[in-house]
């Protein structure tokens, strides 16, 4: 009787595909290229659609626990601070899609992280290029180390190193616009 292959999946970034993908029991492997996991930006806007995901992950006390409920949200125009569009957020956002929207910083990435056992996570590993063998996939980094796997996910950010690897340079080009947003009022959950 042979043993039912369980398909390893390699990430570059992206804790929330591998928390999900190990519940689902995947062999996961997550390699960032930072040396230690922390926070990175001023904070994450969490809208319904990924908080009620956030909420199947097991990690609906933390979000209580550690971040905000915005009330409104307020977009203002960038040279005289005009207010464009104010939307209400917190309860009617909850009761119109079932799930909250949450503002939260480094307690969201530190819960994600936790979810993941250590040994899946290998740090200082900044991803160069891939090879394609048709049933399996190498990662190679700039550290020397390379592995193989049956899928690699690219979820490295806007300015994805996986995503030139696959289609090439990028040219953003400035479309004039400026866009700001405030989040005007807020309750903390604690």
């Amino acid at each position: 009787m042979s043993v039912a292959h369980r398909a390893s999946v390699a990430i570059i970034g992206g804790l929330t595909a591998a928390v999900s993908l190990l519940q689902a029991e995947f062999d996961v492997q997550v390699f960032e290229q930072a040396p230690v996991l922390g926070e990175v930006g001023a904070g994450i806007n969490i809208g319904p659609n990924a908080s009620r995901i956030l909420h199947r992950l097991g990690i609906t006390e933390m979000l209580g626990r550690t971040g905000v409920k915005p009330i409104t949200f307020d977009q203002r125009r960038w040279d005289d601070g005009r207010v464009l569009l104010r939307s209400p957020l917190g309860e009617e956002v909850e009761a119109a899609f079932g799930a909250p929207y949450y503002i939260h910083r480094s307690a969201l990435h530190r819960a994600l992280a936790g979810a993941i056992p250590a040994d899946h996570v290998h740090l200082a590993h900044r991803f160069t290029h891939l090879v394609d063998h048709g049933d399996r996939i190498e990662a190679h980094f700039e550290n020397g180390a390379a592995i193989s796997a049956d899928a690699v996910i690219g979820a490295d950010g806007i300015h994805s190193v996986v995503r030139r690897a696959l289609f090439g340079p990028e040219h953003p080009r400035f479309t004039g616009c400026v866009g700001g947003a405030q989040l005007n009022e807020f309750r903390p959950l604690r």
